[in-house]
């Protein structure tokens, strides 16, 4: 059980990876608010995708480790997406 568990999460852990150096540079920038926002959303999503996953006869209590990785990717995603338009907002400040 542990080692599927271990193979289903592994598949996500790029995005571990990525929300770790996201939030890093973004605190560097100074959004250290949206690093805070983005990880409130990263513990409510622990919460509830779980619920929402295992409520799905088909995956049952699997879903709890699909769950984790599913949320990673969210949580990352958005946090790529804030870099981008960080980026750019900083890009057309220094351009003024």
């Amino acid at each position: 059980m542990g080692a599927k568990a271990l193979k289903i999460t592994s598949f996500f852990y790029v995005m571990l990876g990525m929300i770790y150096v996201v939030r890093g540079v973004l605190n560097g920038l100074g959004d250290s608010f949206f690093a805070l926002f983005n990880g409130i959303v990263e513990v409510f999503g622990r919460f509830t995708v779980p619920f929402m996953l295992t409520a799905i006869p088909a995956i049952g209590l699997w879903g709890i480790w699909w769950s984790v990785g599913i949320v990673w990717a969210i949580s990352g995603i958005t946090a790529w997406m804030r870099y981008r338009y960080f980026k750019k907002r900083m890009a057309i400040d220094q351009s003024l």
